[in-house]
């Protein structure tokens, strides 16, 4: 099984910081990128960049595990997704209602507290941790594109994991916002019931397409994020 026809995420190796979360060599990350994005301490520490006592000092402000930022960073949504892929195992993504902000379809609700929701794989493990909701599943290649420079689920994958939701009514909006801002398109979609045949909850998802068709803007959806 193929996945989803998007792009294949690709990565580098050295050190990791937040804006692409690609692993590049030290000597071409200098002290001042660590002012602006989030980056992995030990890593930091590990190339020489930071030492144990400055990681702790009033500086850098932790976001997660291992991760920090610069202390007079304002961390919004995309620097959490970022701070995200760096905390959790290889072949994760941004997915679910955090996708479709870095496809520029607002869903969360702005009410609430900043969250980051990802996908991991199905074999890994991570420590449940304050501002991440993780899932777990298998992403294969077509499953996922950058967007922002960040791994996040393709607009399919994303469609098919918001629509497979357990509430019924919060799937066919998100689907609905997804088509009425262009992110997918009605006969994509459509097409997509038959590739994911023999997944998890493919059931509510063909139902959730059944009643989205993005023909109008959503009022429900207007209400919710507005």
């Amino acid at each position: 099984m193929s996945g989803f026809p998007q792009l294949r995420a690709t990565a580098t190796h050295g050190l990791s910081t937040g804006s692409d979360c690609l692993l590049r060599p030290a000597a071409a990350l200098p002290h001042d990128a660590l002012m602006h994005e989030p980056f992995r301490g030990s890593d930091a520490i590990t190339h020489g960049l930071l030492t144990r006592g400055q990681l702790a000092g009033r500086r850098w402000q932790r976001l997660l595990p291992d991760v920090y930022v610069h202390h007079e960073a304002v961390p919004d949504h995309t620097m959490w997704c970022a701070a995200a892929l760096l905390y959790l195992p290889p072949g994760s993504a941004i997915s679910h209602e955090s996708a479709t902000s870095l496809h520029g379809v607002g869903l969360q609700d702005r009410r609430e507290p900043l969250r980051v929701t990802a996908t991991i794989p199905a074999a890994k493990r991570v420590r449940a941790v304050d501002r991440l909701s993780i899932h777990r599943g298998d992403l294969l290649p077509g499953d996922m594109v950058r967007r922002r420079g960040l791994i996040t689920t393709g607009p399919l994958r994303t469609a098919f994991d918001l629509g497979r939701g357990p509430d019924a009514h919060r799937a066919v909006i998100a689907l609905d916002a997804l088509l009425n801002r262009g992110v997918i398109r009605l006969p994509a979609l459509e097409k997509s019931v038959p590739a994911v045949a023999g997944r998890p909850g493919v059931a509510r998802f063909r139902r959730a397409v059944a009643l989205a068709p993005g023909r109008a803007p959503s009022r429900r959806w207007k209400h919710r994020c507005g």
